[in-house]
């Protein structure tokens, strides 16, 4: 079940533990094949490697991965909320609920 929502609804931060350039953005692929993967209207999803850290309520939250169709470059030890539209797709893994985000952007979070 997909879930369209307004990133600025879901109460989640995204913390940049290093710099993230746009060249750290590659198009994903869809797992096991060399075919791009794209969000369900069409458009792009892009991943990064680089080391972000989802902070929720509660503090530092598992289980969630996070692709977006408009990726930007992010800076070392900030925090970016979610902007535009997000897709929220929970499911289990291994047992455990996870959630995967199509993101339409990040947006640097003020103060």
């Amino acid at each position: 079940m997909r879930i369209k929502i307004d990133g600025s609804q879901i109460p989640l931060t995204v913390f940049a533990v290093e710099n993230v350039g746009i060249e750290d953005w590659a198009p994903k692929k869809q797992y096991g094949t060399e075919e791009m993967k794209t969000s369900p209207d069409g458009k792009q999803l892009y991943s990064t490697r680089k080391s972000l850290v989802f902070l929720g309520d509660n503090g530092a939250e598992n289980g969630i991965t996070m692709t977006v169709t408009n990726p930007e470059p992010l800076e070392e030890m900030t925090k970016y909320e979610l902007g535009g539209e997000v897709i929220f797709t929970p499911w289990v893994n291994n047992g455990r609920v996870a959630v995967s985000l199509i993101v339409e952007k990040l947006v640097k979070k003020q103060g």
